[in-house]
């Protein structure tokens, strides 16, 4: 390891400043550092600072190491933290909110189209379109509820 890590606690996060070399293996052990850290003081934001010397590490490399610095959700897919000062902090899946995004258009979608369907069906028995009264007898307006008859019921 040819890394120097220097950790400055601050009021609202931990200021992090690394200096060495950029090999897998140096990102890899200070990355494990900054985690012991955060978890000996309870602080999980971070500011990382990196001063690395050599060429940059590839893309595969990056997504490893952030992989392996993941922390899998449990198993009802909630994971929250109380951070003092900060609040709350949840991570969910996305499905459940597309969902509950998705119903209530879909619940106006199902009652349009049902009212639609309904409308059609009274009109084409030659009832009125509104309260469904029957309009053989008066074919231009509804005596029921004063709706002016379609052209449809006019014609039968």
């Amino acid at each position: 390891m040819t890394y120097t890590l220097s950790i400055e606690r601050k009021p609202t996060h931990l200021h992090v400043v690394v200096t060495g070399e950029n090999t897998r293996s140096n990102v890899l052990s200070y990355m494990e550092d900054v985690m012991r850290e955060c978890e000996l003081t309870d602080c999980w934001y971070v500011l990382l600072e990196e001063r690395l010397e050599g060429p940059r590490l590839g893309t595969m490399d990056v997504f490893d190491i952030a992989s392996q610095r993941g922390r899998p959700l449990g198993s009802s897919g909630i994971k929250g933290k109380s951070q003092p000062g900060h609040g709350w902090s949840a991570t969910i899946p996305f499905w459940p909110v597309f969902v509950l995004a998705a119903l209530s258009p879909m619940v106006w979608l199902l009652q349009w189209w049902s009212s639609r369907r309904v409308r059609f069906e009274r009109v084409s028995q030659g009832k009125c379109s509104t309260c469904g009264y029957d309009l053989r007898a008066t074919p231009e307006r509804c005596p029921e509820c004063g709706t002016i008859a379609t052209q449809h019921v006019r014609a039968t």
